[in-house]
């Protein structure tokens, strides 16, 4: 933008700034300066990078270890409220991204209760998070375009988890189907490839083998599209359960072998081991007991490869 004038440098700056981004006006007054401005922003970036950085962290030890994991999120989270306790009246977008990541930070403590066993809690958090998200006034401010119906999505499938671990299975299935058709809403197949094979695990554990065959081979359907080898590995896996849930060894058997090349394919010793015990199984129910044998066997090799004793003695 040219006004084909000449002017002190920091006069005509300050004056496009005003007239360019109105949110300076809103924020500091007609007598803001575009150094005040910027350094405002860039206080803002490196909050929000402290935030996203715990989140980060604490994402790191989930697996290995939650409660390490968890001080990390409930640092994130405190961070994000004593932010957003300050800065209540900003209008730049801003609010709105820290508000998502408060969200975020309640909803992996939820998860962190639920796998400890704590269900309660992990919905208290996981209403706060749905809450959280609520209180977003504007989505289109989020920098993550498109994010807020899949951080939706993401906590109403974790609800749906507790219920289901709680045995709770109508009400996981209905949390389930809120967080699918969010899924569908936002055209994200991984996030729709996961929740069609959790609906699969619930609809086993309530026996309605079809129902959960038919969710398991439209996670594979998916899975495949992506070419995702872990889902395709783990779609395999899950519907050569449920065929020996039903009896059908033989479908078991050509699925896990399929599940088998790909866990080789692709270097996966924990997957060459899962589902050579997987196997070994599905042979002794058909009483080929020297083929179960061998495969038990190669699966407490690759389980001892990794060191993992109770995979090696599940084996035996």
């Amino acid at each position: 933008m040219s006004f084909g004038l000449i002017h002190n440098g920091s006069i005509i700056a300050a004056f496009l700034c005003l007239i360019v981004n109105p949110e300076v006006n809103k924020l500091y007054g007609s007598s803001a300066s575009v150094e005040f401005f910027e350094n405002d922003q860039e206080q803002y970036i490196k909050e929000k990078k402290a935030i996203v950085d715990e989140l980060k962290i604490g994402d790191t030890y989930e697996h290995s270890m939650p409660e390490k994991a968890q001080e990390h999120y409930s640092r994130a989270e405190e961070m994000a409220i004593e932010w957003l306790k300050n800065n209540t009246d900003r209008s730049d977008g801003s609010v709105e991204n820290i508000q998502l990541l408060l969200s975020r930070s309640y909803r992996y403590n939820g998860i962190i209760y639920n796998v400890s066993g704590n269900s309660e809690k992990a919905l208290e958090y996981l209403n706060l998070a749905l809450s959280t998200l609520e209180m977003i006034n504007d989505t289109s401010l989020l920098e993550e375009k498109g994010t807020w119906v899949i951080e939706k999505a993401k906590v109403l499938s974790v609800i749906g988890n507790v219920f289901s671990k709680a045995g709770n299975f109508e009400k996981a299935l209905e949390y389930c189907q809120l967080a699918e058709d969010l899924y569908s809403l936002a055209n994200d197949l991984p996030g729709k490839a996961q929740i069609l094979n959790n609906k699969g695990i619930i609809f086993v554990r309530r026996l309605m083998y079809e129902k959960a065959l038919d969710n398991f081979e439209k996670s594979l359907d998916i899975q495949q599209k992506l070419n995702n080898w872990e889902g395709i590995y783990q779609s395999l896996n899950n519907l050569s359960g449920v065929y020996i849930e039903m009896g059908s060894f033989d479908n078991a058997i050509d699925l896990m072998l399929r599940a088998l090349d790909i866990a080789r394919q692709n270097g996966s010793v924990a997957g060459v081991a899962a589902t050579n015990g997987n196997l070994g199984i599905a042979y002794r129910h058909k009483n080929d007991f020297k083929q179960a044998i061998k495969s038990f066997s190669i699966a407490y090799d690759q389980y001892e490869k990794l060191s993992d004793y109770s995979g090696m003695a599940l084996m035996l």
